[in-house]
């Protein structure tokens, strides 16, 4: 199931050239990613992407511009989050948490460090 509507991350501002994007549940094979795209996070906005031709019969290419914050609600990028556990956060947010995994703990720190 997809729903159009409009993109804007709450942390940087990033408003998209496309106006509308559509937004997937986790499991979501949107159609034109010709079963190259699977949906692995809650509430992925995910858009066609503007500056590559269409080709018939091929799968589109397509950007992940982002998702809903598990936490707080929000709308957040892909640079302004992070994908943990099938949920999205946002990097207020993951900062907060008390994650076990090392890992998550050291790309939440590495992506704090660019902001």
């Amino acid at each position: 199931m997809t729903d159009v509507e409009d993109f804007s991350c709450a942390r940087c501002r990033l408003f998209g050239v496309i106006a509308n994007v559509n937004r997937f549940s986790a499991g979501a094979k949107p159609r034109f990613g010709r079963g190259q795209l699977e949906i692995v996070a809650e509430d992925t906005f995910v858009a066609l992407d503007p500056f590559s031709p269409r080709v018939a019969g091929k799968a589109a290419n397509f950007v992940i511009l982002g998702g809903i914050c598990a936490k707080d609600g929000v709308k957040v990028c892909a640079e302004c989050a992070v994908q943990v556990e099938r949920r999205w956060l946002c990097l207020d947010c993951a900062a907060d948490e008390d994650f076990e995994d090392e890992a998550v703990k050291m790309r939440i720190r590495k992506r704090l460090s660019r902001q």
